[in-house]
């Protein structure tokens, strides 16, 4: 009996080196090389100009095939990779092969290249590759799984091709949530949008789920927000096993504020997102992001289906000035504002909106309530 164990034992593992030495090739790792360098001269062709965000037809496919064989190229490698694959191991070796570099002032496309190994979670590994783009860099985001014996690919994020610079990953950052009961996991990715002459962009964020096709993962959520980085604050992001937050600054609706700090916190149970508390950072904030949101979900935070009216009416309106904010007896706060049209140089009405734990609208009226008599406490 047992050496029928010991023969079965044998059997499985010349079985797993078997199939690890089907997928491995060297002669593919150097050809998915030489196809890289080929796609990088290509793009070298193509310079940089001066601020301008147009990325011509041709630099646009050059990107395309650039990216594309980034990627070939880490899968081919990965194939190759033992189990206990060292990240130091991987980055050093997947860097001579991309022929990675660093220049002061780039004046071409992909005159820097970069690549960056971390370990997500036990069992998987991260291999994003970068280069170069005006204003920029652009993208490749890998992650593999250790699956009958070697490496595969699961999940590939990227930009779609793009005809303005904006549409390049502009720093992609992705995280990899710890596994539920179940073993499942998703993937959160944030990028903000590159332009060479504005702090103000996009932030977009995404979450998603590897789905057996690791360029079309399944997509949970995908959303664009305004975003101010003049702090060098490209957003921050924290991922729990059923929950994302990210938090960036953008605009405020008093523009005196200029900027504040935008909260966008998120359930994920199986393949359902839903937004949740915390919503903003203070009652004031939360009036704000209230009337900022459209309708359909600021209603989900507002018990009196009655006020969408006004809701409307204030999510249209432009410039707004905060004149006082006050505590209301029960815990909750009433925050005024005042309509300010800056064409005509003249302020409108005061409208007061009472908000209960930063999370909910309770009221909006053109009269300041009762029972909402506490000591101003509206500081910028």
């Amino acid at each position: 009996m047992r050496r029928v164990v010991l023969f079965v034992l044998l059997a499985l593992c010349v079985g797993a080196q078997a199939a690890h030495a089907q997928t491995c090739s060297q002669p593919d790792v150097q050809e998915a090389a030489a196809a890289l360098h080929g796609a990088h001269a290509t793009l070298q062709t193509f310079r940089v100009g001066d601020m301008e965000p147009a990325v011509p037809p041709p630099a646009q496919v050059a990107i395309v095939a650039m990216k594309k064989q980034l990627a070939a190229l880490t899968v081919a490698y990965m194939r190759c990779a033992p189990e206990a694959a060292d990240v130091r191991t991987i980055g050093r070796d997947l860097a001579r092969l991309m022929q990675v570099r660093s220049v002061d002032n780039p004046v071409r496309f992909a005159d820097e290249i970069s690549v960056t190994v971390t370990i997500p979670r036990a069992s998987l590994i991260s291999v994003q590759s970068s280069f170069s783009v005006p204003c920029a860099n652009d993208d490749v985001s890998e992650i593999f799984a250790f699956e009958n014996g070697a490496w595969h690919e699961v999940l590939r994020l990227q930009s779609d091709t793009y005809k303005q610079i904006d549409g390049a990953t502009g720093g992609l950052e992705v995280q990899v949530s710890p596994p539920d009961a179940s073993g499942l996991w998703f993937a959160v990715t944030k990028s903000v949008a590159p332009w060479c002459s504005s702090t103000w962009s996009a932030i977009r964020y995404t979450i998603v789920r590897p789905s057996g096709d690791p360029l079309k993962p399944k997509r949970l959520l995908s959303r664009e927000d305004s975003i101010w980085w003049g702090d060098e604050d490209f957003g921050r992001v924290r991922v729990g096993v059923r929950d994302v937050e990210l938090r960036f600054h953008a605009e405020d609706i008093d523009a005196a504020v200029l900027n504040r700090e935008w909260v966008r916190h998120f359930s994920v149970i199986g393949d359902q997102v839903a937004r949740i508390p915390p919503y903003a950072n203070t009652p004031r904030d939360f009036a704000n992001e209230w009337i900022q949101s459209d309708w359909r979900e600021a209603s989900l935070w507002t018990p009196r289906k009655d006020l969408q009216s006004v809701h409307d009416k204030l999510h249209k309106q432009t410039f707004f000035d905060y004149a006082s904010v006050r505590a209301c007896r029960g815990g909750d706060a009433q925050i005024e504002i005042v309509y300010t049209n800056s064409y005509k140089n003249d302020d409108g009405p005061h409208t007061f909106l009472r908000v209960r734990q930063a999370a909910q609208m309770e009221a909006v009226s053109g009269k300041a309530n009762a029972d909402c008599r506490g000591p101003d406490t509206l500081k910028f």
